[in-house]
């Protein structure tokens, strides 16, 4: 029976001395903790806060953060909430579908889209956006705009949070930068729009990430 006794004991201490690999740790940032974008041009400061103040009327509400140093090749997530507010137990203020989006605002650059939405004729919304390919910007002082072409006050509340993943995978950029941003929507008499960029060298290849919408 001895050697029963020492092969178990043997087999205990190997498998403690296995080491646990934990997954990586999200990390998550909120740009926007139920906001009020709204259209009120008597008052437009009315549900500034200091974390968002507005813009165009409050139909623009811009806010900052400061993030660190970008470390390793995080995954970075958005997640967006808007919710129409009520008007009573019935009924909300804006019942339409309206446009909008979050802009990354940096210096030097035109607006980045990192999500572009549409409201729902009244209804709540949620949506999840991978917004990896804009890793290298999310560094230092970044400012941000939520966009809803509403016409009424108060119309909607907005949650914005991103999501960085450590470590997540290789499909990462090195470099990023905002080319073209065409501030209403492009009209049919626009001929043609262009931004420049001079792409860093050595770049093995590059993408073009293009959002668009059918509606504004």
């Amino acid at each position: 029976m001895r050697p029963l006794f020492i092969l178990v004991g043997m087999l205990l201490i190997l498998t403690g001395c296995g080491a646990r690999v934990d997954p990586p740790v999200p990390t998550t940032v909120t740009l926007y903790d139920n906001v009020t974008v709204h259209f009120t041009p008597e008052e437009p400061d009315l549900y500034d806060s200091p974390f968002a103040e507005a813009r165009d009327n409050g139909r623009v509400m811009r806010t900052y953060h400061e993030f660190p140093p970008t470390i390793g090749r995080p995954r970075v997530t958005a997640i967006l909430r808007v919710r129409p507010i009520r008007q009573d137990i019935r009924s909300v203020v804006d019942r339409w579908d309206r446009a909008g989006h979050v802009a990354l605002i940096k210096p030097g650059q035109p607006p980045i889209e990192m999500i572009k939405f549409m409201t729902a004729y009244g209804g709540a919304i949620e949506h999840e956006v991978d917004v990896t390919h804009l890793a290298p910007l999310l560094t230092g002082h970044c400012e941000f705009e939520v966009f809803i072409d509403t016409w009424v006050t108060p119309a909607w509340t907005v949650d914005v949070e991103l999501v960085f993943t450590p470590n997540a995978g290789t499909n990462v950029p090195t470099w990023t930068r905002g080319l073209i941003f065409v501030d209403g929507g492009l009209k049919p008499e626009t001929q043609a729009t262009h931004g420049p960029a001079t792409i860093p060298q050595p770049t093995r290849s590059a993408l073009l990430y293009v959002m668009v919408s059918g509606h504004c």
